[in-house]
């Protein structure tokens, strides 16, 4: 399965320790910057449940104060409930108010 997601990462240095994170997720994920493309592009690929990794992934950018949001029909939902799950807690508050 491949996810793609838009991104406000554009430093080689962010995307890498980002790519990192992502693999340690879970085992057998790849992950992988277009940084060259206007959005930014953030490619997920390996053996996953897509939701629960659409979640993981917005988590994860959205604790680091960045932005990824899916590019699919659900991408909203997707970027609402993650939202709505980081709100929860500290770390989450501080990332979603320095993107908001």
């Amino acid at each position: 399965m491949v996810e793609v997601f838009k991104t406000n990462i554009d430093n080689n240095t962010v995307a890498l320790q980002i790519v990192n994170e992502i693999k340690t997720l879970q085992w057998g994920i790849d992950a992988s910057f277009d940084l060259e493309d206007c959005d930014h592009i953030l490619r997920v690929c390996g053996d996953f449940e897509p939701t629960l990794m659409k979640n993981q992934i917005i988590a994860l950018l959205l604790s680091k104060g960045h932005i990824a949001t899916p590019l699919d029909d659900d991408a909203d939902f997707a970027v609402y409930q993650a939202e709505e799950q980081l709100l929860e807690t500290h770390a989450g508050i501080i990332a979603f108010l320095s993107i908001r």
